[in-house]
């Protein structure tokens, strides 16, 4: 397991159980919605479906849904654009020749806009290393509060956020090529759909994919 997922394990373990306490002082008080957002996630399966009650097949469709999500703004959309821009910025710091890559000027930005894409043309047809985690039992959670959480997520910009390398139009000529490290959970946005998510179902524990305290 990675130090970053350790770290979303642990501040969900330390928020969970003070949302179990204000839950359970509201007795039968049903719980507020968390409308989704709206983002890139997109199910064609109902909102209101619980994910335990989920059939065979509704099952195996999440689990497609999901993988899209992992290759188009998590882990691995995350992976696949890091290891690109690395790739462009090695590029980029070569001396100027005159055009050692296809169809440049032999600048630092052409160089690195050929290399990355490259990289992004050979790593699109990857296979994606994403372990769904349905069917799950005991999961009382709602096919939108996944959607909800997920597009949370989205809306804070996770590529950027965890890369901290600039895009080839950024990089200036002469200058080291530096990464900015990852933001502290303190100065995050918020994610209650994603705690609510885990409480409801502890095998969806969807977080920010990086983040330091």
């Amino acid at each position: 397991m990675s130090a970053g997922r350790e770290c979303e394990k642990g501040l969900l373990t330390l928020l969970v159980p003070i949302l179990s306490v204000g839950f359970g002082a509201c007795g039968s008080t049903p719980l507020a919605p968390i409308p989704d957002p709206g983002g890139p996630f997109q199910t064609s399966l109902p909102a209101t479906a619980t994910i335990s009650k989920l059939t065979a097949t509704e099952a195996q469709q999440l689990c497609s849904d999901l993988t899209a999500a992992y290759k188009t703004f998590l882990g691995g959309a995350i992976s696949v654009e890091s290891t690109c821009r690395i790739f462009g910025a090695e590029a980029a710091a070569q001396p100027a020749d005159g055009g050692t890559f296809q169809n440049d000027g032999g600048t630092p930005q052409a160089n690195c806009q050929a290399e990355y894409d490259n990289c992004k043309q050979e790593l699109s047809g990857t296979p994606v290393g994403y372990f769904c985690p349905l069917p799950a039992t005991n999961c009382n959670a709602t096919v939108e509060i996944l959607s909800s959480c997920l597009n949370e997520i989205a809306a804070g910009e996770p590529i950027e956020m965890c890369i901290g390398l600039p895009t080839c139009d950024m990089i200036t000529p002469g200058e080291t090529v530096t990464q900015t490290p990852p933001p502290k959970m303190s100065d995050l946005p918020p994610l209650p759909a994603c705690l609510r998510l885990y409480q409801q179902c502890p095998p969806m524990d969807f977080f920010y994919p990086c983040g330091s305290f």
